[in-house]
């Protein structure tokens, strides 16, 4: 098997269908499996993958275990060579696959590769990024940066002067859509069940880098993402709490190791 696709949903009816026609509307040269793992949506989702698309492998949780944890238990079961970590709001173009397979056959040490993520209107996507500080945190995470438009530190953190035009060796990509080599996948481990809901993506991509596999921003591979930046919101909310906590919890387990990059 080359690619195990991994989709982890949560009343995601109104967007996972349209993600799962993208995969399947097309044809490919390579071997690839999907798992839909399925975090106690109320909304049918589940029965009705199942009736549509028979060929994915369907796992219910009888409760939300948290994003990692789901991705993990597809992961566990799965057997490509590599492991494409996808949301079901993501829209896959035509090439799109193949092009991130064919980059990381060329380049064996590249342990994780992310693609170029277009808004549907077609605008860019900052989807690679530098590792967060503690200020970019509360910059980005809590909106405060709202009030500092163009700051320093979020430009370098959001890469913004880059070239998103071409691929770039980058500290981590969005988990949106996340490309593993099943070998480093190995090396480094799955992803960290102590994270609910966000910050799963930056701490996979951070072990990666630790053990010297490179992080890859593909920009020739293109795919669109309904994104909602949830945990931002104003008002705060549930998400906002996830976030939060998983900050917290990314910025104390690499304490030692980051030492002063941890603040700015």
């Amino acid at each position: 098997m080359d690619i195990s696709i991994c989709i982890v949903t949560h009343n995601s009816e109104a967007m996972i269908f349209q993600c799962l026609e993208s995969i399947f509307g097309h044809e490919y040269a390579f071997s690839f499996e999907v798992f839909v793992v399925d975090n106690c949506s109320m909304d049918g989702t589940v029965d009705n993958i199942q009736v549509r698309y028979p060929q994915i492998h369907v796992i219910r949780n009888r409760k939300n275990l948290g994003y990692a944890h789901a991705n993990n238990q597809a992961i566990d079961r799965s057997s490509g060579r590599y492991v494409l970590i996808l949301n079901p709001d993501i829209v896959v173009m035509r090439g799109s696959l193949e092009t991130l397979l064919g980059y990381m056959d060329r380049h064996g040490d590249v342990g994780v590769s992310g693609c170029r993520l277009i808004y549907p209107n077609g605008e860019l996507q900052l989807s690679c990024r530098r590792f967060p500080t503690l200020a970019t945190f509360l910059l980005r995470g809590t909106r405060i940066g709202d009030l500092f438009p163009g700051n320093r530190l979020m430009r370098d953190y959001l890469l913004e002067r880059e070239n998103h035009q071409e691929n770039l060796d980058v500290d981590w990509c969005l988990g949106s859509c996340l490309m593993v080599r099943r070998e480093a996948l190995e090396q480094v481990g799955a992803l960290d069940d102590n994270y609910f809901l966000y910050y799963e993506d930056i701490d996979l991509c951070y072990r990666m880098k630790q053990k010297g596999w490179k992080v890859t921003y593909v920009a020739s591979a293109e795919m669109i993402h309904h994104y909602h930046r949830l945990s931002a919101s104003l008002v705060p909310n549930q998400f906002t709490a996830y976030h939060l906590k998983s900050a917290l919890y990314f910025f104390w387990k690499y304490r030692k190791h980051r030492g002063l990059a941890t603040l700015l």
